[in-house]
Order: structure tokens, then sequence, then C-alpha cells
């Protein structure tokens, strides 16, 4: 929308170029190391869910009903993948377009999950087709929360003083929602609740939340983000070199260490020359449009 209000039109070539170059490298990285480490280390690895995690499939059953361990995030890349083959063709038909599909799609996947719990749509494309919409949620929300934020340009008007109380009303009320163990609702309603919280805190105010938000370390966290999801599963839980040492081999806390470390260097000596390169192919210079949100 940035691009189309500085440009008149949007070049989907270079979104999805400037797509590639964010997920893809530091993805297949890790395919690539895990591949390595399951020939040196004999790994419980096989090699079709590292296709399957390759092929941003592993939210479906395709290929292969297995998610190890170690590939076993790559679902909720693979739902991001999935959302950019789609929706972003839909925003060039224009933000009507988009949102009554957005809208549309939202309403489909609470059907659809009770249609296939149920036992419906087991085989072929519709199961595919149910396992895609199960979790399109997420994207859409925050799609939907990024547009509305970028059309209006302020965020919802509630008084400084009740901000970070709401705030974390908000949070807690998405966090007991999204464990069902009270009411089963769709998991794009706790999501709604934490876009509503995040709009909320885009307007600078005093107050706890915004502060906490816009902490330093929250924000070198946000920065390392992409390459903490990525690394996460070597060092976790189920840890290859966990019974090395047990004591602190095989302690999750002590392996955050580590995890950050590489993250770390990730992020800096891989990811980093790679954005520069990223923000050539932007078409909307970093001034351009001033909009609250990023």
């Amino acid at each position: 929308m940035k691009e189309q209000a500085t440009n008149g039109d949007i070049s989907l070539t270079n979104f999805y170029a400037r797509r590639v170059l964010r997920i893809f490298p530091v993805a297949y990285l890790y395919l690539a190391v895990v591949a390595v480490l399951t020939v040196l280390f004999s790994f419980d690895m096989p090699l079709l869910p590292l296709v399957k995690a390759a092929l941003y499939l592993s939210n479906t059953d395709v290929i292969t009903e297995a998610r190890p361990w170690l590939t076993g995030h790559y679902w909720s890349l693979s739902v991001e993948e999935q959302y950019y083959v789609i929706f972003p063709f839909i925003l060039t038909r224009g933000v009507r377009a988009f949102m009554i599909v957005a809208v549309a799609t939202l309403v489909m996947i609470p059907i659809s999950n009770y249609a296939y719990a149920h036992g419906y749509f087991h085989q072929g494309l519709p199961s595919f087709v149910c396992q895609v919409l199960r979790n399109l949620g997420g994207p859409i929300v925050g799609s939907i929360a990024a547009i509305l934020t970028f059309r209006d340009r302020r965020s919802i008007n509630i008084p400084e003083r009740y901000r970070s109380m709401t705030s974390i009303l908000l949070f807690a009320a998405a966090a007991v929602l999204s464990t069902n163990t009270i009411v089963t609702v769709p998991a794009f309603i706790s999501q709604m609740l934490i876009a509503v919280m995040i709009i909320i805190n885009i307007k600078p105010y005093n107050g706890f939340m915004f502060t906490f938000l816009n902490s330093k370390i929250l924000m070198w966290i946000g920065v390392l983000s992409y390459s903490l999801y990525i690394w996460q599963q070597l060092f976790t839980a189920n840890m290859p070199w966990a019974e090395a040492y047990p004591p602190i081999t095989n302690s999750p806390w002590l392996n955050l260490i580590p995890l950050f470390l590489v993250s770390y260097l990730s992020y800096n000596f891989f990811e980093k020359p790679l954005l520069s390169l990223r923000q050539k192919l932007s078409r909307v210079p970093n001034a351009a449009v001033t909009t609250p949100s990023s």
C-alpha cells in the first residue's frame, strides 16, 4: 500500500523478490545444516520431511504425514508462504476486494475445521484445502489490521490512562482463548485481540505497555526474531546433544544461550547482507510515506 501510494502501482515481482531474500536463505541454510548433522551424527531426520519443509508444505500431509521435531516448526513458515501465493494478487485488485476475500476466508476457517474434524474432506484436494485454511487466520488478521491502520493513520481512541490496562486484559484474554480450555473458539479470535492490542500501542503514550513494547531488549529480540524462529528446534527441546552432559546439555534454559548466539551470528553475517540487497528492490524510500505501522 505504501508502494501504491508512492508510485501509483504495485510490482509483485519486486514484492516476491524481497520476500524470497528475507525468508528463503536462512530457512534453507537451517535445512542444510540439519541435513549435514543428520549424516555426521545419525540424527533421526528422514529425507522426506526435509523435502516437505523445503517446499513449505509442513502444515499438510502431502508427501508424508511425519513431522519430526527438527522441522516441526516449519508448519507456520509454510502457512506464511501459502498466504503469499494467493493474497498479494487479490490486493492488487483493490483493498475492497482484499477485505471481502479476507473476511470470507475467516468465516470459512471454522466451518472447514469442523468438517475436517468430523471426518469430511480427508482425501485429495479438499483435504489439502482444509489443511491450508486451518491456520490462515493469523496472517489474514495481521493484514486486515495493517490495512485499517494504514488507511486510518491513528490508533484506537482510548484514553491514555486506560491503554496499558486494556492492553494487558486483551493479552490475557487472547492467552486464555488460545488454550481452548474454557471455551473453544477459532484461533483468529485471539489473534484479533492481539491485533487490537498492537493498534492501541502504535501511538506513543506514557504507560507501562508502550514502554515495555518499545524497550531495547524487546526490540533487539524483534530484530533477531526470524533467526530465533528458524534455529529454535536445535536448542529448545530434544537437543541432539542432550545426553552429552545432561545437567547442562539437557537444559532448555541453558541452551537458550547458544540459541541466541547462533541467531545473532545468523542475522549479522548471513541475513543482514541480504537485507541490504532487499532494500535496493524496494520502490518505497524509507521516508516516502509516513505510517504508524511498519
